[in-house]
C-alpha cells in the first residue's frame, strides 16, 4: 500500500508535466473537429425536416451521417 506522501508527490508530478502536441496531434484534431461539425449539421437539418421515415430510410440515413464522422 502507498503512503499518503508518495501519492501527493506522484499528483504533484503529473500535473507539472508540460503540455507537448506534435503537429500530427493538432491536425488529426482539426480534421476531428471539423466532421464532428459536418455531422452535427447535417444531424441537425435532418432533424428539422422532419419528414416521417420508414425503419430502412431511418437506418440509411443514420449510416451516412455516421459516414461523416470517419
Amino acid at each position: 500500500m502507498r503512503k499518503f506522501s508518495e501519492i501527493q508527490e506522484w499528483k504533484y508530478q503529473k500535473k507539472k508535466k508540460p503540455l507537448v502536441f506534435l503537429q500530427e496531434d493538432i491536425a488529426k484534431r482539426e480534421l476531428l473537429d471539423e466532421s464532428l461539425e459536418k455531422f452535427l449539421q447535417k444531424t441537425r437539418v435532418e432533424y428539422r425536416k422532419g419528414r416521417l421515415r420508414t425503419f430502412k430510410e431511418w437506418i440509411k440515413m443514420v449510416r451516412e451521417l455516421l459516414d461523416e464522422l470517419d
